[in-house]
């Protein structure tokens, strides 16, 4: 067996003192703290940016709420004076049509040619809506 020479034997290892730990430690939670205070404060700040977005995104939703409600009043008086032209032309096509039937007079043949066009030609334009 090899006998150990005092030169391979290690020297010992020292230990810190027991208030050297205590002040590591205390470090260590001194900086654990302030890392803790300050993903807080992110929080915080974040939260409240957050809540800053939601304000300003009611604010938009209220407008664009009112922005359609106009919108909607809008397209039902275009829709009532849609309905009063179309009234109105069929008053008038049903005039002209008495006309024709009561004079015979080929001027109002004439006259009343295109506006028979026209008639056709609004069904089917009304038909290709109603479609789409």
């Amino acid at each position: 067996m090899a006998r150990k020479t005092l030169d391979a034997v290690p020297e010992p290892v020292t230990l810190p003192s027991e208030q050297t730990v205590q002040k590591r430690i205390k470090l260590k939670m001194v900086d654990l703290d302030a890392e803790i205070a300050k993903l807080n404060k992110q929080s915080l700040e974040s939260s409240i940016q957050m809540i800053r977005n939601l304000d300003q995104m009611n604010v938009e939703a209220v407008q664009t709420t009112a922005a359609l409600e106009d919108q909607d009043e809008q397209l039902d008086n275009i829709e009532a004076n849609l309905s009063k032209v179309i009234d109105d032309l069929n008053v008038v096509s049903h005039n002209i049509t008495a006309m024709e039937h009561y004079c015979g007079c080929g001027i109002f043949r004439i006259l009343c040619a295109p506006f028979k066009y026209f008639r056709k030609r609004e069904r089917d334009i009304i038909k290709e809506e109603v479609l789409e």
